[in-house]
């Protein structure tokens, strides 16, 4: 029974209209915290396991469900992006040739899926609303080109270009869901 009132209590909150401010300020802080766990212990650049790196996925994965909780479920958009992870959950490719292709594959789609949801929230928006959401969007670029960097400073050879597709797809998933919060 707990559980129950738990849930709707969570219902109840979810039915509340939030203001494009209060969207904002959720994204806001979702984004900090995205940048304090991957760059804690570099966790999209690692390519050897250890404990720190495995905390940090599962602390990242349970903050991409929280957003998600956040999304409205008959989201067009987030359907999309349920079918877009559904395509490309497991990467084939038997050659690095094959497997960057993959990933370069998965990088287009979670790309136009970003610009699509990005114009969508553009249409939603009033002109005020929107120049907000466009300085939290340079903030977030402007912390992407600075992890870019860490990225620049490792030498990874062959798995270099998945390395790179693998943490810009997770990027471009994360601020895709952050976009979603709008819609």
């Amino acid at each position: 029974e707990q559980r129950n009132q738990i849930q709707e209590k969570t219902n109840r909150i979810k039915e509340i209209k939030k203001t494009p401010s209060d969207i904002l300020d959720e994204i806001n802080s979702y984004q900090a915290k995205y940048w304090e766990i991957v760059k804690r212990h570099d966790t999209l650049l690692m390519t050897w396991s250890d404990d720190d790196k495995e905390k940090d996925r599962e602390e990242l994965d349970r903050l991409f469900k929280e957003v998600i909780n956040n999304i409205d479920s008959n989201n067009e958009y987030l359907e999309k992006y349920n079918e877009v992870e559904k395509e490309f959950e497991n990467n084939s490719g038997e050659t690095t040739v094959e497997m960057n292709e993959f990933a370069s594959r998965y990088y287009e789609a979670v790309d136009k899926l970003l610009n699509d949801t990005y114009k969508a929230v553009k249409t939603k928006l009033n002109e005020e609303d929107f120049e907000q959401l466009k300085l939290t969007q340079r903030k977030w670029l402007k912390e992407v080109q600075a992890y870019y960097s860490v990225f620049e400073e490792q030498e990874f050879g062959t798995i270099r270009t998945i390395i790179h597709l693998d943490y810009e797809i997770n990027m471009r998933n994360f601020r895709t869901l952050l976009l979603m919060l709008y819609l």
